[in-house]
């Protein structure tokens, strides 16, 4: 219960600072870029916002905060409502997790999200800039006017629960698996353009939210892109401490273990590959179970092992060709080349 009460805290303050420097950049284009922050359809766009968030803390603080109105200067306003957020954020940051707490904390986020939007709106017609809206955690599409995006957090989110544990679980739980997806999508678009350092940090943050076998295994990937084979091997332990049924990490671990020339060795990871539970492309590990019987010079268990692959992915032409190739050179025994090529192509979930 109090970690998850944690973990919800944490997204709504993500949330909080989403939308903040949402804010941020639109108050940037409006009095620091375009200076048309003293314009009365701006400057009432601010202080109605100011107002609804005053209006918003005063319950919870028992303060009462003098209105703001148009007498008052634009940088004022300005300096004004990063003052308001900065209260919020120490009064969310102190306060402990409630229904309560929840509620005002959403309403609060909801009246940034609406002030947010009529700015917006007022960028999009003041000047030919553009402001990007951020990717929110907890809020949902509500509609678009003017090609601009209005964003809120449902308020029956919680409350729609028997209680605040079945709640908080839940929020928990469905964002923590929508995160983890988002950070896992973006760390495979950067290891597939080589961009190792950005994977990485897609891959950790994943793992922030999730830590799963999968995880584990991408940063064995990494570590082996670099060179640092130990290290890849010790994600693949990791890999199966937790989840003992999910064969990537077996075959990779296999496949580390050819690359350095242990051939015999590597087959039993590759067993363990083909015989995991949860495995996509478990076709891999019987390609590099062949590579390494090949590497054996055991050329028929090598091809036994290739057609069975085939028979797992009859789509794959290439292994195909190969096998064919290897048969034809099986019987001249003129097979340096196809020994060579065998012995340094393996096949990981990295190559893919």
């Amino acid at each position: 219960m109090e970690e998850n009460q944690i973990a919800t805290k944490e997204l709504i303050q993500v949330e909080l600072f989403n939308v903040q420097n949402y804010l941020d950049r639109l108050i940037f284009v409006l009095h620091d870029h375009a200076d048309i922050t003293h314009l009365p359809v701006i400057k009432k766009e601010i202080i109605n916002l100011i107002n609804e968030c005053k209006s918003c803390l005063s319950d919870q603080l028992n303060f009462t905060f003098k209105e703001s109105t148009l007498d008052h200067k634009a940088s004022s306003l300005v300096k004004e409502l990063k003052e308001i957020n900065h209260l919020f954020e120490s009064y969310l940051k102190l306060s402990l997790l409630n229904h309560h707490v929840l509620n005002t904390s959403i309403h609060f986020i909801n009246t940034l999200y609406y002030g947010a939007f009529e700015l917006h709106q007022k960028v999009r017609a003041h000047t030919e800039l553009e402001v990007q809206i951020p990717r929110f955690t907890l809020s949902d599409l509500v509609k678009t006017e003017n090609g601009i995006k209005f964003f809120q957090i449902n308020e029956n989110v919680f409350t729609s629960y028997q209680n605040l544990e079945h709640a908080i679980i839940e929020i928990v739980d469905y964002k923590k698996e929508e995160l983890y997806d988002r950070h896992l999508k973006k760390g495979h678009f950067f290891l597939l353009n080589k961009k190792y350092n950005e994977a990485r940090d897609c891959f950790n943050k994943a793992k922030n939210f999730k830590t799963t076998a999968e995880i584990f295994t991408l940063l064995g990937h990494l570590s082996a892109k670099e060179n640092s084979i130990e290290k890849a091997k010790e994600y693949c332990l990791k890999a199966i401490k937790t989840d003992s049924d999910y064969g990537a990490p077996y075959n990779d671990y296999g496949v580390y273990l050819l690359n350095e020339g242990f051939a015999k060795d590597s087959l039993k990871w590759f067993n363990m590959a083909k015989k995991s539970l949860s495995y996509q492309n478990r076709d891999f590990a019987f390609i590099n179970a062949g590579r390494a019987y090949f590497a054996m010079n055991e050329y028929e268990l090598a091809i036994d092992e290739f057609q069975k692959a085939l028979a797992l992915n009859p789509d794959n032409e290439e292994l195909q060709t190969m096998v064919l190739k290897i048969k034809e050179n099986l019987e001249s025994r003129d097979l340096k080349d196809f020994m060579m090529k065998f012995k340094t192509e393996n096949i990981s979930e990295l190559n893919q």
